[in-house]
């Protein structure tokens, strides 16, 4: 199994990601985290230049760790990647 863990340095649940990624490796599963700074809870829900940093690595993870194609990917997972891009491109 696989997981990208994405959180914020301000997000109230930074300790609990940081905790459930050390977790998930110690059960043998691959897993990224990408912290970034200044980001609050669901801070890639609203337009910034933050969440542009953030959205493009969230939206090709599943294509890079599963060799998926777009139109694939958006069908497995529309919660992360449809709502997500509407909510930005608003």
């Amino acid at each position: 199994m696989v997981a990208l863990s994405s959180v914020g340095t301000k997000d109230a649940l930074l300790d609990d990601t940081l905790f459930i990624h050390g977790r998930w490796i110690a059960a043998r599963n691959e897993a990224e985290l990408a912290i970034y700074p200044g980001g609050a809870r669901g801070f890639t829900l609203f337009p910034s230049d933050l969440s542009k940093s953030a959205t493009p690595r969230m939206d090709v993870f599943p294509e890079r760790r599963f060799r998926l194609n777009r139109a694939k990917a958006t069908q497995m997972i529309p919660a992360t990647l449809a709502r997500r891009r509407m909510v930005v491109e608003t």
